[in-house]
């Protein structure tokens, strides 16, 4: 995790790989998976990048048109691991999604 990056946008970027991974592996481009989705392709580009992070909706249909599934879970239920320097359990986070 950045410093100073909230957990609901680390989640979003750290799926963002495996997702752009599977999009190439089906040898589909940006363009294509932004029809699919219903947005443009510097949409794609911009998450696959991290550089802005999809909406949770949107998220969860990138990785079904992909073949993944991404459920989406009440604040109440997220668990965050306690940052790996300062070592201890896990913190609870509330994230709204």
């Amino acid at each position: 995790m950045r410093p100073g990056e909230s957990w609901e946008h680390f989640e979003r970027r750290r799926l963002a790989s495996p997702l752009r991974n599977r999009r190439l592996a089906l040898g589909l481009s940006q363009t294509e998976v932004g029809n699919l989705i219903g947005v443009s392709r510097d949409s794609v580009q911009r998450w696959e990048l991290a550089c802005v992070p999809p909406r949770p909706i949107a998220h969860v249909v990138w990785a079904q048109k992909l073949g993944y599934a991404l459920a989406l879970r009440p604040a109440s239920s997220q668990r965050r691991p306690a940052h790996p320097r300062t070592g201890g359990g896990y913190q609870k986070q509330r994230v709204a999604l």
